[in-house]
Order: structure tokens, then sequence, then C-alpha cells
């Protein structure tokens, strides 16, 4: 699984699958236990996670290279830590631009990197994302 296949609705918790397509949106699945599958509308505002990067100190880093990086320092906070813990923890992984980065986006990181640990591969992550810039 790559972060091409995995989205984000604005409005709607978790964090979704692509499936299909329809003439007006998407058919998603959850990524939790249910696996529920939903279709989404013209009206939904639907993030891809590949489109998505954080502000650092050094200019954007994609959120396939964040969740590199998280992995291999480990000990990741959850979102239900204090945000002046998570906010340092960023700082010091990647360099988060502090005064660019709102904690709730943070929180969201943090529970988006926590829901996909334990099914993705970090390592072929990356070497994707490396593979299509270079295409």
């Amino acid at each position: 699984m790559n972060l091409k296949e995995i989205v984000a609705i604005s409005g709607v918790s978790g964090l979704h699958k692509i499936i299909g397509r329809t003439k007006t949106g998407l058919i998603l699945e959850r990524l939790n236990e249910t696996k529920k599958r939903f279709p989404t509308s013209i009206q939904d505002k639907v993030s891809v996670l590949e489109d998505i990067s954080m502000y650092t100190e050094e200019g954007d880093m994609r959120l396939a290279e964040v969740f590199v990086k998280l992995h291999e320092k480990g000990g990741a906070p959850t979102a239900k830590d204090n945000a002046e813990t998570q906010r340092k923890f960023l700082v010091d992984v990647i360099k988060l631009d502090s005064e660019r980065v709102y904690d709730s986006d943070i929180k969201k990181l943090l529970v988006w990197y926590n829901a996909l640990k334990d099914i993705v591969d970090f390592k072929v992550l990356l070497a994707e994302g490396n593979a299509a810039e270079a295409d």
C-alpha cells in the first residue's frame, strides 16, 4: 500500500483507502477494523496523503519522508500526549518549522502515522516516492 491510495476527508475522522471511482467521486474503505465502504461526493474535500507536505526549517518535506523519519527514530508520541511533547519530538526529528505548523496539524500527523505504522512498509514507501520523482 502506498500513499497514493490513502486519503483523508475533511470533516470525517480517520484515513481511507481508495477502492474505486464513480462519475462524481471515489469509493473509499475505512482503514480501521470495520472496513466500511462508502462513496464520496463532489462536495467532499478529499486529500491524497501523497500530496501533503510539512513545513520544516529546510523547506517543505513530503509526508512519506516525514513518516520514514518518524519510523526510523521510533518512540513517536501519540495524539494523546501533550502538545509541547509532540512539537519537541517533531522539531528534533524533522526540524519542524514551529512558527508555521499548528498544534492541530501535529496531532493529525501523529494520528495518521500511528494508524499507518503497522500496515505500511515505510522503506518501500520512500523508495516509491523517490522513483516517482525521478520520472
